[in-house]
């Protein structure tokens, strides 16, 4: 089964208001009327740096304490060019993180789907 079939088969909530909490939701309307990934990215580390329960991922999306967090957005554009693009997608995303934290600039990755 190829990507697209799989998250096409997942059971959907039409009609059904699901929450998360104020926050979750406020920013699940902004990544999900955004398009670029870099805006993608910088609304979520802003979740993230507030909101986020653990104190080192809120640490790391911060760059304090010398702990910093990489994120990569996979977006439906991803998906929807299939499995060879999403695995060569992804091991440039992880080439580039390692080389980041070869250099002192990354502790920590994050893969967001949206």
């Amino acid at each position: 089964m190829n990507v697209i079939d799989f998250l096409d088969s997942l059971p959907e909530r039409e009609g059904e208001v699901v929450s998360y909490g104020d926050d979750i939701d406020k920013t699940n309307d902004l990544l999900f009327s955004e398009i670029s990934k870099s805006k993608k990215e910088a609304i979520l580390l802003s979740w993230i740096k507030r909101s986020q329960p653990c104190m080192l991922g809120r640490i790391a999306a911060s760059n304090n304490k010398n702990l910093k967090l990489k994120v990569f957005v996979i977006d439906e554009d991803d998906v929807a060019q299939g499995i060879s693009h999403l695995e060569t997608y992804l091991q440039m995303c992880r080439k580039t993180w390692k080389q980041a934290c070869a250099k002192g600039e990354s502790d920590a990755v994050l893969y967001f789907l949206t």
